[in-house]
């Protein structure tokens, strides 16, 4: 099908569109509606056209999402030989792609900046190379739609250890809500059905395997374990 999500983002994908992609940020989104060069980018032209995005300002701020989206991609595909077998995987379930990439599209919608949709292109090449389960993927997604510019400095880090409880940073509490880091520095003990705390008063945060995941398909930095107890 010529307007199909699955075979118009396989036709963004090549050096030419990269170059439109990243022009898309210099160009200027006004210069790129009213002239109509968004459409060299077959994905946003499909998506323009299925869902009749127009010129209102959600509208504008979703076509530099669909760019930030197709850029990603274009950057983690290494060569032709890895892009043959993505088309491959495209055309063999054109149907179940499209439906794919339908529930993508809703997520880069509610998504707030450019930065989130391209984590979402590395999540979803993940999942299409098979490191990822779908199941992962949809977690993921909505992992990253409640995280913090701020959060990510402290998903780079292994962890910390001995802070104390009144200068924990919100993010390790919100990161450990999220089953990307987990608080082990809390122990307690149970006497006559009373909660002891018998670990002071410090708690540690270290990743989880989930969290761990996360970080390397993000490509995210990785650090040495911060020991509070020495700052």
């Amino acid at each position: 099908m010529e307007n199909s999500l699955s075979t118009s983002l396989i036709n963004s994908i090549g050096q030419e569109v990269i170059d439109t992609a990243g022009d898309f940020f210099e160009i200027g989104i006004d210069s790129l509606l009213d002239d109509g060069l968004f459409r060299d980018i077959p994905f946003i032209s499909t998506v323009a056209s299925l869902f009749h995005i127009g010129h209102t300002v959600r509208d504008r701020i979703n076509i530099l999402k669909l760019a930030a989206f197709i850029e990603q991609i274009n950057h983690s595909i290494a060569d032709e030989e890895e892009l043959s077998k993505y088309k491959n995987k495209f055309e063999a379930d054109e149907k179940y792609r499209n439906n794919e990439l339908n529930y993508l599209l809703i997520l880069i919608d509610r998504y707030i900046g450019i930065d989130r949709p391209k984590m979402l292109a590395k999540l979803y090449l993940a999942y299409l190379r098979g490191d990822l389960q779908w199941s992962e993927l949809v977690s993921y997604a909505e992992v990253i739609d409640r995280l913090l510019p701020s959060d990510y400095e402290l998903l780079a880090g292994v962890g910390i250890q001995g802070i104390k409880y009144r200068d924990v940073n919100s993010g390790y509490l919100r990161l450990a809500a999220l089953g990307i880091m987990v608080d082990y520095g809390k122990n307690t003990a149970i006497n006559m059905g009373h909660f002891t705390v018998t670990g002071g008063n410090r708690k540690s945060y270290a990743l989880t395997n989930f969290g761990t995941k996360l970080a390397q398909i993000l490509e995210i930095p990785r650090e040495e374990l911060v020991d509070a107890k020495k700052e």
